[in-house]
């Protein structure tokens, strides 16, 4: 009996999950998103990356972001990102060193049990 009532619970959590994963889709303005590039005043040879991202996309909210750096193809650190304050907007704000690493920022939208559309940011590499 114990393993019924189990099952049952199981079946009803997993019944709000996403069947089919995130879609994957670019970060670009006419999707809401803000994409500012400069030099920055940090340090000499880096670039401030500002990304603005909508409250929510087709009807379905903001719900998480990531952040992750690469060098030489590696991943070596990544950082998640799950609230922000009511009134704002999801942002990324970061300094890069240039040429020498590489990064990606995550967009998520929908809750914890299915998160349907993914927006992805990636860094161009250093000469192209």
């Amino acid at each position: 009996m114990k393993l019924l009532i189990f099952i049952t619970l199981f079946i009803s959590q997993v019944s709000f999950a996403c069947v089919i994963g995130p879609k994957n889709l670019e970060v670009s303005e006419n999707q809401g998103f803000r994409v500012l590039i400069r030099d920055s005043t940090l340090c000499e040879d880096c670039k401030e990356v500002q990304i603005v991202a909508p409250n929510e996309f087709e009807g379905i909210p903001y719900y998480s972001g990531t952040y992750s750096i690469f060098e030489d193809g590696n991943l070596i650190s990544k950082t998640a990102q799950a609230n922000k304050l009511e009134n704002e907007l999801p942002e990324f704000i970061a300094a890069i060193r240039s040429g020498k690493y590489e990064f990606e920022v995550t967009f998520s939208y929908g809750n914890s049990r299915c998160t349907p559309y993914e927006f992805k940011y990636k860094s161009e590499p250093e000469g192209s």
